[in-house]
């Protein structure tokens, strides 16, 4: 009987030391404030996650959360700041609907993946990993992951601006390829597509070398199915910038500007295996192109570059015809005297397709004869502004007369709807109304409508000068058909104008609050 009561204690007092140590030990890696490590999986990577305390009420939205139960043994206390968002980011973090926050830096605990090596690990339903990438010289730096899983990647720089993202490069797998500078740092966040996604995972770094293209020089090269090759020119001047393929070998080129946006993609445009881009160009500008191909074999590319042809002044109101030609192109240019929407339309026989691009060529929208054979096209204007039509023929062939006219809508006059408040109405679908919103301090500016009818809404900021555009609100894969746009950072006595449109005829509300 002793002895059983010895063993019974000797029992009790191993189970009672290890609870008392439970989550004991100290943090993998460096934090800041609440940026938690959760430990190290099975293949030594630390799995950095964010932990959040929950609001119970959101005052602004009247709705009710309910409390974080994962990981309770790490449960932090938070008071900065309030977000309402379904999923949204802030310094780069996707935050829950509730949480209360910090700012964190993730430099400081973010895992580091060198150039040409790779780390496994495992991704948690709901996480997300952070890597950070060091560049010793200009590249095409490619991050990507290799597992079972359906993976998601954004990529920032060293001050949390982001730069890119990327669902399935590879498949399932995410990848980035992105134009990289020299003695550089980026961050890499890893998640799931949705918030169900787990799983074991590989992620991979390595760079390529960019080759220097010069206008009216030919460089011959050889590539492989699955190769890519990657050339960059500098602009000699502002005007049209053309690079293009020549050989038997089936290529692929796409252009990008040096802030990774893509410009430009082409297959066979040209009637033949060759590929060919004409971009938008400004003189020492740095322009990348990446080049791609259905087989093996070798290439020729080569890039020059033309001057815009002359504009043609179309003013608001009146009407101008012209005559197209097989391969040539018109330019039109329009400048706002006010702000309002602007509608440029062809009239006539002749299938004509046009192009829009604001005074820095930026591209605006296109019509492909979507009232065939002409086509129109309805952009919203900024006061002083000019914007570029170009017009050409739908064929390479197309010839043919033609008419083009301006007009002009001026904005409605918007609802005023303060911050803190909400306003309800009915809407028909077809129809549009305005709201403007004038914080009285600064902070963060969050405008959203709830009810049944499918809403959307487009924001604007600088007289009419668009914002940001929302549909639908997502939230853990559950789609709500309200729409929802979020100024991060508001500034007191600013107007904000927010365009309601929807899907559905019916009722809904509108609410704006300021944190």
């Amino acid at each position: 009987m002793r002895r059983h009561l010895f063993f019974f204690i000797i029992a009790f007092i191993i189970i009672a030391f290890s609870s008392c140590n439970k989550g004991g030990g100290a943090p993998h890696a460096a934090v800041m404030k609440e940026f938690i490590s959760t430990g190290e999986d099975s293949s030594g990577v630390v799995d950095n996650t964010m932990i959040f305390q929950k609001s119970d009420t959101s005052a602004a939205s009247g709705m009710t959360t309910s409390p974080v139960t994962e990981k309770p043994e790490r449960v932090i206390d938070t008071t900065d700041v309030m977000r309402n968002a379904s999923s949204e980011t802030f310094d780069g973090f996707e935050i829950p609907r509730g949480a209360q926050i910090n700012s964190v830096n993730p430099l400081s605990a973010a895992n580091e993946l060198r150039i040409g090596s790779f780390l496994s690990g495992n991704l948690n339903s709901g996480n997300e990993i952070w890597y950070r990438v060091r560049t010793a010289n200009a590249c095409i730096l490619t991050v990507e992951t290799e597992s079972n899983i359906d993976t998601y990647l954004e990529v920032y720089d060293a001050q949390m601006n982001l730069i890119s993202e990327n669902d399935d490069g590879i498949n399932s797998n995410a990848r980035i390829n992105l134009i990289a500078q020299a003695n550089a740092v980026y961050l890499f966040k890893l998640r799931g597509y949705n918030s169900y996604i787990n799983g074991p995972f590989r992620i991979l770094a390595d760079s390529k070398s960019v080759t220097e293209l010069r206008e009216d020089t030919i460089v011959n090269g050889n590539i492989i199915s699955g190769q890519e090759n990657w050339y960059s020119v500098r602009a000699s001047r502002s005007g049209y910038l053309i690079v293009e393929t020549s050989g038997v070998v089936d290529t692929i080129l796409e252009a990008f500007n040096e802030n990774n946006d893509s410009l430009l993609w082409d297959d066979d445009s040209t009637g033949t295996v060759n590929a060919k881009v004409r971009i938008h160009a400004t003189a020492g500008k740095l322009y990348y192109f990446l080049l791609k191909s259905r087989g093996n074999g070798a290439y020729r590319i080569l890039a020059g570059s033309s001057a815009y042809p002359a504009s043609t002044v179309l003013n608001i109101g009146s009407f101008l015809n012209g005559n197209v030609t097989p391969g040539s192109e018109y330019w039109y240019t329009v400048r706002a005297e006010q702000s309002g929407s602007l509608t440029v339309e062809t009239l006539g026989n002749t299938n004509i397709y046009i192009d829009v691009y604001d005074e820095n060529y930026k591209h605006i929208t296109s019509d492909q004869g979507s009232e065939y054979p002409n086509s129109k096209v309805i952009i919203y204007i900024s006061t002083g502004k000019t914007y570029y039509f170009i017009l050409r023929g739908a064929m390479t062939d197309t010839s043919g007369a033609f008419r083009i006219l301006a007009s002009f809508q001026p904005f409605p006059s918007p609802i005023p709807l303060a911050a803190g408040s909400f306003h309800n109405g009915n809407i028909e679908q077809g129809k549009e109304i305005w709201y403007s919103v004038r914080p009285a301090r600064n902070g963060r500016l969050t405008v959203e409508t709830t009810g049944n009818t499918d809403t959307a809404l487009d924001a604007y900021i600088n007289d009419y000068e668009h914002f940001a555009s929302n549909d639908d609100n997502y939230a853990d894969n559950i789609v709500n058909r309200n729409a929802k746009i979020i100024f991060p950072n508001a500034n007191a006595n600013t107007v904000y104008i927010f365009k309601l449109t929807c899907y559905n005829s019916g009722p809904y509300r509108i609410f704006a609050y300021l944190e």
